[in-house]
This record gives structure tokens, C-alpha cells and sequence, in this order.
């Protein structure tokens, strides 16, 4: 979307895992658009994370155009990285 000389787009998405809008959420992380790929980051969850949770995420992703994810975390003190191909 281009308003005047500004040039918007969206590079960030905050996700939060929620029965109903505006009760409390279990689940949260952020889906960032960097350098043409999405990266699933700071992922936290107060309960299990399941299989549909990883889904759902994929399919608004796949939603977004993309066909991959990148996504990391730490492992013995090292960072792994990961690309998860939709």
C-alpha cells in the first residue's frame, strides 16, 4: 500500500493461541518477514504445543504465500536452525 511518499508493508504478525478473542491466551509467538522468508520466533506456550498448533501456523503461513519457515532454538547452549518446508 503506497499513502503519499510512504511505501507500508507488513513484516510482523503476533500470534496468540486463544479459545475466544479476548480471554486469555496460552500460546504466543511472532511470525517476522525477513529478507523475503518467514522466521517463526519467540514461540512460548503454557501448555503442550500439539501437533494442530504447528498447523495452524504452517497454514497461515502457506496463506501468506510462502512455501518454508525458518525457525530456531537452543540446544546444548547452541543455536539451531531449522527450515521447515508447507
Amino acid at each position: 500500500m503506497i499513502i503519499g511518499e510512504w511505501h507500508f508493508e507488513v513484516v510482523q504478525v503476533r500470534c496468540r493461541r486463544v479459545a475466544k478473542y479476548g480471554d486469555p491466551y496460552t500460546g504466543v509467538t511472532n511470525i517476522t518477514i525477513a529478507d523475503g522468508e518467514p522466521h517463526v520466533e519467540g514461540a512460548l506456550s503454557s501448555v503442550k504445543v500439539k501437533r494442530k498448533d504447528k498447523l495452524a501456523l504452517a497454514d497461515y503461513i502457506k496463506e501468506l504465500g510462502y512455501s518454508s519457515y525458518t525457525s530456531s532454538y537452543f540446544q546444548n547452549g547452541k543455536r539451531v536452525t531449522i527450515t521447515k518446508k508447507l
